[in-house]
């Protein structure tokens, strides 16, 4: 704040203590003469009374009226006192506002010098270390500069326009998010964050909301996402929810006594929560506040957020509720029943009522009704929309039953609810009309799961759907089923939606997922500097840079934001060579220098590829087998390109103390889990520093050579499991199920994650995105993890996973009997695999029908050259 500023508010604060305090000096001071009251007043003087010969009837009669004009002015002064003392308490108020921000941007400038002095302490000290092949350091980038951030000027917004068309109000208000918007208190210097009115009461919210459980768990969820302010002067965005309002003339006066709403409610969101479908927030002036509401009809373009009706509630496991998305099985071909008055309403509605009349009568394999039985009065519909039949469940079941779901146009909260329902019961939304906008349009591409038809074409819709492919169907259900899951399954998801929204156009990433830190730890720290570099993976490089479009329409969704992914794009061939200069080209394999080709020993020494070099992590689990853990500890010794080896400790003994550990050169790090489960192999600790993770079990001996080869492979497949013992999955027809088998066949499935690379964003995703059915079944069984994270990774990629070398089984002579030694494990697996077919609502896995072998594995090579890997 300016120092200019600043000092007018200081003597505007001093000149409103000093005026009230004289002008009550004044007013209680009794009148001296009839010539002062005169004065006041502006009347003419009046001769002195005479007190000696007594009062006249006039006399006291005029003296009784100039008593009770000095007691109104004496009230007048009084009030005028009270809205100035009040205007005083806002100025202050404000200049304490401005005073904290002050104080936190300072704080900030100091932490930013004091970063930008440590970068430039770095990079001297990098200039003055020496420079070497092995032990050359990374370079330092560039210090990040913050340019002095100006205070941003928002444009008096004019006053609300009153008119009796409905589709005014708001909308006469020009708000955009660029106009209306202060981004000077919410930088990205600082991570996004909401200040909810009344969190900790959970009472006195505009209006009563429908559910309050559901704004309760919100608000435990936004703050366990560290998307809560720890104090509203942080906060980016103010966000307050109206529910059912009486008497909408009373929120505009209750939205100007909010504390920070500042005169114009600038930087705040409206979220509409209402029971009933319709809503007159519109005729509310709301200042430069966005709202997010159902009722697109009523909202600013550009500005504020269409959400969608909270109309359902799932919580807990309500994926095993859903079916599965097999279109090819649904009996009906389309669904519609509705209840439409086509006398109040539009020629769309009017050519679907007669169209679905036409249908009805020629065609078999429908559901269609133009009347209700019995209407669904949870919605209370406009005169203008189409009243639903039955109840929600009566509706789902049917809606499961058909392949698409008929939707005509109306612009309402009932047309958002029936495509709701339609995603829920993996019915595709066909929507009769091509003009009304989405919920979340903006972000979410509905072109992945919805149709629109032109209602001009509805004639002819049997056609159009006739033609449309099974497999075409079940992708659109897939993505619709992304939808529900992600976006809309419950009031909780849409209010998560809406603040990711607003978060989205701040250009905030999403919160960093979470990491798991040890619960206790062994180290080994006998590590022979000379021969053990670390090199661990580059993190968060994609803060500004991430596709918003594919984070919003595919899984995991835009909530989180992770610190890799296994999806970024390869570089240019060669473009980690051309900028070098001659000292550093020196330093580059021979082969790259001379442009010759590698073979034999010398190719072990480079891992080569399309990217730098980079190293991996050994994760093995471990239970009550301490001898044949440490000797599989002991094999990894010399292994190349390994960077860390965890042990997760399972045995619900502690780590003995004298235990005695191999020494291999690398850290050996210990997970000392809380409870024994499965589940603990794909935690994404922190203590993991590169993206590829080994996954190995105990009683696995693998050789060195074949370790190598998998990681290179994994190199050039970095989204896929990457392993060596192949399985597949099979359809039983005699039994309507899915078997798993582990026999030699000529095409698999999945990689068992016994012996197998996966990115540790795999893990994230398994340990915080995966259907926790899942991992409840994991531990239930104590067996299927590697069947689930399989499940996922083909989940998410939609690729089969790739096997490497001939190896299919792994024998340990010395160990004690394995699970899968048990009768009932075959059986246990079986049942995973359906389960989880269930839970995902159809099944992920993919085929495969080769493995990936070494380029001149059984290659004949003239004399003198030798091959990749001899054996592989």
């Amino acid at each position: 704040m300016p120092r200019r500023t600043v000092c007018v508010l200081i003597s505007l604060i001093g000149l409103c203590s000093v005026v009230p305090l004289v002008l009550l000096i004044f007013i209680d001071t009794e009148p001296q003469t009839e010539s002062t009251i005169a004065e006041i007043r502006g009347l003419p003087r009046r001769k002195a009374l005479d007190f000696e010969h007594g009062y006249t009837k006039d006399d006291l009669f005029d003296l009784n009226m100039q008593i009770k004009e000095l007691e109104n002015i004496k009230a007048s002064v009084r009030n005028e006192l009270r809205e100035l003392d009040g205007k005083r308490w806002e100025i202050l108020k404000e200049s304490t506002f401005q005073n904290e921000l002050l104080t936190r941007l300072r704080k900030d400038v100091s932490t930013a010098k004091k970063e930008l002095e440590s970068v430039k302490n770095s990079v001297a000290k990098a200039k003055q270390e020496p420079t070497g092949a092995s032990t050359k350091a990374p370079s330092t980038p560039p210090p990040i500069i913050i340019l002095p951030q100006q205070p941003h000027k928002i444009a008096d917004s004019p006053p609300l326009v009153k008119s009796s068309s409905p589709a005014a109000g708001r909308q006469s208000m020009h708000c955009t998010f660029e106009t209306c918007f202060d981004f000077s208190v919410c930088p990205l210097i600082r991570k996004f964050t909401v200040h909810v009115y009344n969190t900790r009461q959970n009472i006195n919210l505009i209006g009563t909301v429908p559910n309050q459980d559901d704004v309760t768990e919100w608000l435990a969820e936004l703050e366990a996402k560290d998307l809560l302010a720890t104090s509203p002067v942080s906060a980016c965005l103010f966000i307050v929810i109206i529910g059912d309002v009486e008497d909408y003339k009373t929120v505009e006066a209750r939205l100007k006594e909010l504390e920070y709403w500042r005169g114009n409610g600038l930087n705040h969101l409206i979220i509409e929560l209402p029971s009933i479908i319709q809503s007159q927030l519109h005729t509310v002036d709301t200042g430069h506040a966005m709202v997010a509401s159902a009722q697109h009809e009523h909202l600013k373009r550009d500005f504020d957020v269409f959400s969608a009706p909270a109309t359902t509630n799932a919580k807990g496991k309500f994926r095993e509720h859903l079916p599965l998305l097999l279109s090819a099985q649904k009996p009906k071909l389309m669904y519609f029943h509705g209840e439409c008055q086509t006398g109040k309403n539009t020629d769309v509605l009017r050519i679907t009522v007669d169209g679905l009349l036409q249908l009805k009568e020629h065609i078999i394999d429908v559901d269609i009704k133009v009347s209700c039985n019995a209407i669904d009065k949870s919605y209370q519909s406009r005169d203008d929309e189409c009243s639903m039949c039955d109840n929600q469940l009566e509706r789902f079941a049917r809606l499961s039953q058909s392949k698409f779901a008929l939707i005509p146009e109306i612009p309402g909260a009932l047309m958002l609810v029936r495509i709701i329902e339609a995603l829920r019961s993996t019915s595709v939304p066909v929507i009769i009309g091509t003009t009304y906008p989405l919920p979340f349009d903006g972000n979410i591409d509905w072109n992945l799961a919805v149709l629109r038809i032109p209602a001009g074409h509805f004639s002819q819709i049997h056609l159009i759907l006739r033609s449309i492919e099974a497999f075409d169907v079940q992708q659109f259900c897939l993505q619709g089923r992304f939808l529900y899951e992600s976006y809309f399954r419950s009031p909780v998801q849409i209010l998560n939606t809406v603040v990711a929204t607003v978060r989205s156009r701040t250009m905030h990433p999403a919160p960093a997922i979470l990491t798991t830190s040890f619960h206790a730890t062994k180290q080994k720290a006998q590590i022979s500097a000379s021969s053990y570099i670390a090199m661990p993976s580059q993190q968060w490089r994609h803060n500004f840079t991430n596709n918003m479009y594919q984070l919003w329409n595919n899984p995991p969704g835009p909530f989180k934001s992770y610190p890799t992914t296994p999806f970024d794009p390869v570089p240019l061939s060669g473009s980690q060579y051309v900028s070098k200069t001659d000292a550093e080209l020196k330093q580059l394999p021979p082969h790259i220098v001379l442009a010759g080709g590698i073979t034999g020993p010398y190719f072990e020494d480079y891992l080569l590829g399309n990217i730098p070099n980079e190293q991996f992590t050994v994760v093995m689990l471990t239970y009550q087998r301490n001898t044949v853990m440490v000797e599989a500890v002991e094999r990894l010794s010399g292994l190349p390109h390994l960077h860390k080896v965890i042990v997760v400790w399972n045995n619900p003994e502690d780590i003995p103390p004298d235990m005695t550990l191999p020494n291999i050169d690398v850290p050996i790090e210990f997970v000392r889990a809380k409870r024994n489960s499965l589940n603990n192999r794909f935690i994404p600790y922190d203590a993991i520093e590169t993206e590829a993770i080994l996954s190995v079990d105990d009683d696995v001996y693998l050789r060195h050579d074949e370790i190598q080869f998998g990681f290179r492979v994994w190199r050039e497949a970095r989204d896929r499991i990457v392993g060596f013992p192949g399985r597949f999955h099979a359809f039983d027809i005699r039994s309507r199920q899915w078997l798993y088998n582990s026999n030699y066949t000529c095409e698999l499935s999945m990689v068992l994650t016994g012996a197998a690379f996966f990115h540790k964003y795999y893990a994230y995703l398994y340990t915080h995105w995966m259907p926790m059915e899942i991992r409840d079944m994991v531990d239930q069984y104590m067996n299927c993890e590697d069947i689930a994270m399989n499940f996922l990774v083909s989940h998410i990629t939609r690729k089969p996973p790739v096997k490497v070398t001939s190896r299919w089984t792994f024998r340990c002579p010395g160990c004690p009997d394995t699970l899968s030694t048990d009768e009932t494990h075959f059986y246990e697996r079986h049942h995973c695999i359906n389960y989880f077919v269930k839970v995902y609502g159809y099944m992920p896995l993919l085929y495969t029908q080769f493995r990936v072998d070494s380029v001149l594995f059984k290659t004949r090579l003239p004399t003198g050259l030798e091959k990749c890997f001899k054996y592989i």
